[in-house]
Parts: C-alpha cells; structure tokens; sequence
C-alpha cells in the first residue's frame, strides 16, 4: 500500500470508528481493578516494612544493603502504581465502584496524603472546552517555550512530593 493510500484510509477514519473497535475494551472489569491494586499495595506495604525490619533480620550482612536497594526500589514502584489509580477513581463509573473508592482511600489515598477527592479538577482537564488550550490545568506547552523550561518543568519532580505534605498543614 502507498503513503498517498495510507493517508487517504487514515483521513477517513474517524473516532466513531476507533470507537466502535474497541468498544468492548471500554468497560471497565472490577476483578481486574481489585487484583491489580491490591496486589500492588499490599506489596508496596510488605516493601515498605521489609525496609524496617532488614537491619534486624540481617544485620551483618553483606547483603543488607542490596537488599535494602531492592525493597526501596520494589516499595516505590509498587506504591506508585497504586497510587495512579487515582486517575482511574475519576474516570470510573459511579455505580458499582464505590467499594473500591473507599478501599483505595484507605489502603492508598489518605495513607499516601493523596485523597480522591485532590483529583476530580482532573475531570476538568478531559472538557473538548479546554483541552489542550491555556485553560487546560494539566496542559503546558513545552514546544513553545525554551529548553530551560523543559529542564525547570522535569526538575519540579523533586521539589512537588515536599510541597504535597504542606497541602495538609
């Protein structure tokens, strides 16, 4: 196939299209959810107290601080996994997750300082009105500002965990 039909089948294809192939991917499965953040927050927990515990477990060891790496490591991924379900809280549907809301506020949410409820001005983000505009909260344009903005917009990762505990001071 050519580029000019290429681009010609890729002009014609809409998102009612896109839509439709992968409409049954759409709904969202509980069982999955459930599994998936459980898992990742209990192993999160049991990282987190291995950390705690290892020193005493194993305190002569040369392996201690390997071992000490590896829970740091395992307890970050995990619990940030967990906690980006909370893109998911706002997206889901209100009826039949209500459950998991409140599990995730509690095993996760307010356990990390990160309540749903910080969340739901993302919704705001997803509005054809303001999406992808200087209305748009979650939006900034890098391509149109220096790369000195690039650097200070990956640099803030390290200043924004301190600020989120003063939120709640």
């Amino acid at each position: 196939m050519g580029a000019v039909q290429t681009a010609k089948r890729c002009s014609t294809f809409s998102f009612a299209q896109a839509r439709a192939l992968v409409g049954d991917l759409q709904k969202p499965n509980a069982l999955i959810y459930w599994v998936d953040f459980l898992c990742s927050i209990i192993g999160g927990h049991l990282a987190f107290h291995a950390m705690y515990f290892l020193p005493r477990w194993m305190p002569e060891s040369p392996y201690l601080w390997p071992a000490l790496a590896m829970s740091y490591a395992t307890c970050v991924i995990l619990y940030m996994r967990a906690v980006m379900f909370i893109h998911e809280l706002v997206h889901l549907p209100k009826e039949g997750f209500k459950a998991f809301r409140i599990a995730w506020n509690a095993l996760c949410g307010i356990f990390l300082l990160v309540p749903s409820f910080l969340y739901y001005p993302h919704v705001d983000h997803h509005r054809r009105k303001h999406y992808g505009t200087e209305h748009d909260g979650e939006y900034l344009s890098l391509s149109h500002h220096g790369p000195w903005m690039i650097i200070g917009f990956i640099l803030q990762a390290l200043i924004i965990p301190f600020l989120g505990v003063a939120r709640f001071l």
